[in-house]
């Protein structure tokens, strides 16, 4: 599991846990992550986590999300990246320390998200009827007649 350390005007730092699923940052108050700024967008980027990778991912922002100065739309986060909203200066960390066991719902999730919604496997029927060699439909007399035996499959 990652975190961003996001470097703030006063010198200081702030680590944020990519803990969820999905992280947004952006200017509105509702954001995981407010940057009050005028050069951040209302929802400006998000961080989307699956098991032990994140990906940024800017949100249409108007001035553009940067990852080690080049703009990007999609990005996976790589350990050191250096990511700029607005003014904003954050950097991904990988945290070593902490040891994923996903669960079942996780994984499921994970599944659906790369391979589709599951779909139940076909059924086949119990038993089909096979008609009697040279037996057509509609074709004289052998043509109505049943078929004697169901073929197992």
């Amino acid at each position: 599991m990652g975190k961003l350390v996001l470097f703030l005007a006063d010198g200081t730092t702030l680590d944020i846990r990519l803990d969820r699923e999905r992280i947004t940052i952006g200017r509105r108050a509702d954001n995981d992550v407010c940057l009050p700024y005028p050069a951040v967008s209302g929802e400006h980027a998000a961080v989307v986590t699956i098991l032990a990778d994140s990906f940024l991912e800017d949100s249409g922002s108007t001035n553009g999300t940067l990852v080690n100065g080049n703009p990007v739309a999609k990005h996976f986060l790589r350990d050191r990246d250096q990511i700029d909203i607005g003014r904003q200066k954050l950097v991904y960390v990988i945290d070593e320390s902490v040891k994923l066991d996903p669960s079942p719902q996780v994984l499921g999730r994970l599944e659906s998200r790369i391979f589709g919604e599951r779909v139940p496997a076909a059924r086949f029927p119990a038993a089909v009827m096979v008609p009697e060699a040279g037996m057509m439909r509609g074709a004289g007399p052998a043509a109505s007649r049943a078929p004697r035996s169901p073929v197992m499959p």
